[in-house]
This record gives structure tokens, C-alpha cells and sequence, in this order.
């Protein structure tokens, strides 16, 4: 973790401030190659990610495609103590399923993933300032796949989820 972080905590709603700026982030971790910084579109949330994700991929589940309004979505997982949130939290819904979804509760943009049995946090790569640094390594849920959506790239196909 970095000095004075905090790590992600998913019980917390989007009324939790910290007091580290973006600013202040990026200079205490400049020299770091492995952290890559986001923000949702009004940039109310901003975030880094630190080291390396464990998985980065496409998702083609329902569950995914409704929550992001896409044909899939693509993101990077992280442990919660790889991501920081520098400013607002994520606003947290919670489905029947109990998959916790993050979200901007000012402009609406999607986040986060949470599962029920994950121990990681998924950050979608349109968040990412520099997303060309997160190579997918894997569609999921690949049988769930929209019918007409191509799918013509070398990546190994999965039905699991992370």
C-alpha cells in the first residue's frame, strides 16, 4: 500500500472522503511504473491502481452487459488493496444474486464489479487513463455471448467467472 492509503472497502458507500488529492497521489508514486490512475466521467471518483491486476478481460455476461449498457465489458481485477479511491467511493447496489456493482452517483458512470465469491475488485478499462496498459488475457462467460457480436481475436474462451 502506498503511505497514508487506505485500502478499498467495499462496505463503504459514496459518502466516504479521503483527504489525498490525485495530485498528491501521482507524486508520491511517479517513479512507480505499476500504478495506473482513472476517474469516472465527471471525475468525482478518481482512483490508481496499483501493481500488477490479476486478471484482465472481457465479460459477456447479462449481468455485466446490463449493468454498462455494452455488448460486453472489459476490465482489470485487482486485490481492494491494490485500488485506492482519492475522492468519492463508489455508490454500491447490491443485485438479488449478491453481486455488488459500483457506480458515479453524479454523472452515472459504472466502476466496479464486486462477486460474492471474489476476494477482488474489477475496475472497467474505460475508467483508466492509460487502458492500452491492461492487454485483455481472456473472454468470460463466453457462452453468454451476444449472438451477433464477432468475436475474431486469439483469446482463450471461458464460462467462468473470476
Amino acid at each position: 500500500m502506498l503511505p497514508g492509503q487506505k485500502p478499498y472497502d467495499s462496505a463503504l458507500c459514496g459518502h466516504d472522503l479521503m483527504k489525498l488529492t490525485l495530485k498528491q497521489l501521482e507524486d508520491d508514486v511517479m517513479s512507480d511504473t505499476t500504478n495506473l490512475f482513472g476517474h469516472c466521467y465527471c471525475g468525482a471518483i478518481t482512483f490508481v491502481a496499483t501493481g500488477q491486476p490479476i486478471k484482465v478481460g472481457h465479460c459477456h455476461c447479462e449481468s455485466c452487459r446490463r449493468h454498462s449498457g455494452a455488448a460486453m465489458l472489459s476490465y482489470a481485477g485487482y486485490r481492494p488493496d491494490q485500488i485506492l479511491f482519492t475522492a468519492t467511493q463508489p455508490t454500491k447496489f447490491t443485485t438479488d444474486d449478491s453481486v455488488t456493482r459500483g457506480f458515479c452517483s453524479r454523472c452515472g458512470s459504472s466502476v466496479c464489479y464486486e462477486g460474492k465469491l471474489s476476494k477482488y475488485i474489477f475496475i472497467y478499462m474505460g475508467l483508466f487513463d492509460e487502458p492500452e496498459k491492461l492487454v485483455p488475457q481472456v473472454h468470460m462467460m463466453y457462452s453468454e455471448k451476444i449472438e451477433w457480436l464477432k468475436v475474431d481475436d486469439s483469446l482463450p474462451k471461458s464460462d467462468e467467472l473470476l
